[in-house]
């Protein structure tokens, strides 16, 4: 898995699965991602009760980062 940042205060980390065979590798957008904050996967909470983590396709999760990420950063207070 990849871990961008520490998972103590904010992190993102992704783990991209096999898809079946005869898929293009460069078209793999299936996996799974845990997003922690304060050492907490929220990724992990289904109604509030703790479970597995998010385990689907990546690329619209991937994309709303990418389109977001300043908000973010600036939310967090990362950039200003």
């Amino acid at each position: 898995m990849k871990l961008l940042d520490h998972k103590n205060t904010f992190a993102i980390e992704y783990e991209l699965k096999p898809m079946s065979p005869g898929i293009d590798p460069a078209c793999n957008d299936w996996g799974s991602v845990y997003f922690w904050v304060n050492g907490r996967n929220l990724f992990a909470f289904e109604n509030g009760v703790p479970g597995d983590t998010y385990h689907w396709y990546l690329f619209f999760l991937v994309r709303w980062f990418c389109e977001n990420l300043s908000f973010i950063m600036k939310a967090l207070g990362v950039v200003s």
